[in-house]
């Protein structure tokens, strides 16, 4: 089943008390759905969100296809113009989502489970999220959206999710029948940030005394001196009210490398955050 263009949804066919988005959904286009012989259906393969105020106003496309939309899809790309061989890749858009957690499973029983969180700051607490499928068609090799939603008020604090289980049956020789399965599901986390306004960064030695101490800046990693066992990292916030507050970190020379890294989030005045990774590195 492959959708011809666009329409329009509207909140009335759902049961939040927002007015919805104008959402670049392909129409039906009178497909059967059967292009996956197994199942009889079209493989889910990830997600696209759409967020939108309180009015309705989208704050982020409406089409999945922009490189600035916020999703996340297995996409399977062709070697080359009538190659049948092609390989696997995950496509994302906008930098809004962090901590993505991707399992990927192949063979009788395959699977996709994607886990991601999605932080944000309190003008954005009134808005909505609008969740929708991207589904692979693999008779014309081609990926759409679903126009069925899964939406979520950001105020609710908690996050949203939807899944799709597939179940058939396949002849595997001398009259013998097994069943395969195919899976794929997604969660997303949301997670509102309060404003980071500055991160102090505090070295330590073997006797827990103040070696350094300095003031980073966004975008940098830090090197740490031949002396130093380990650093606090401290980001001082802002909340809602204006009031200040700390949360601290601490990175020790023993922890491997992935473990070194703290991620943060500036807020961009808008609503949405950047993810910045900050690497400590030890001589």
């Amino acid at each position: 089943m492959i959708k011809k263009f666009l329409t329009i949804l509207f909140a009335s066919a759902i049961t939040l008390s927002f007015s919805a988005c104008s959402l670049a959904v392909p129409d039906d286009g009178g497909g059967d759905g059967n292009n996956l012989l197994a199942f009889g259906s079209d493989k889910m393969v990830g997600f696209f969100a759409v967020i939108c105020d309180g009015e309705g106003n989208a704050l982020t496309p409406t089409d999945f296809e922009s490189d600035d939309a916020i999703k996340y899809y297995r996409e399977q790309v062709k070697f080359g113009d009538g190659a049948d061989d092609y390989y696997i890749t995950f496509t994302s858009g906008a930098d809004v989502l962090s901590n993505v957690q991707l399992q990927h499973i192949s063979g009788q029983d395959e699977g996709i489970e994607i886990d991601v969180d999605f932080n944000f700051t309190h003008e954005l607490e009134g808005s909505v999220m609008y969740l929708y499928g991207v589904y692979f068609d693999e008779e014309n090799w081609s990926y759409y959206v679903n126009d069925e939603l899964t939406a979520v008020a950001l105020r609710a604090m908690a996050g949203t999710g939807l899944s799709q289980n597939l179940k058939a049956t396949a002849d595997v020789g001398n009259d013998e029948e097994q069943t395969i399965t195919y899976t794929c599901s997604v969660n997303i986390d949301f997670i509102c940030t309060d404003y980071l306004i500055q991160v102090n960064i505090f070295e330590f030695d073997a006797g827990n005394n103040v070696i350094n101490s300095s003031v980073r800046q966004r975008g940098e990693n830090y090197q740490a001196g031949e002396n130093c066992q380990y650093v606090i990292v401290e980001q001082v916030f802002t909340d809602e009210d204006g009031e200040q507050y700390s949360k601290r970190s601490l990175v020790d020379r023993t922890q491997d490398n992935d473990e070194r890294t703290i991620n943060l989030f500036y807020a961009n005045g808008d609503g949405f955050t950047v993810e910045d990774a900050l690497k400590i590195n030890f001589s």
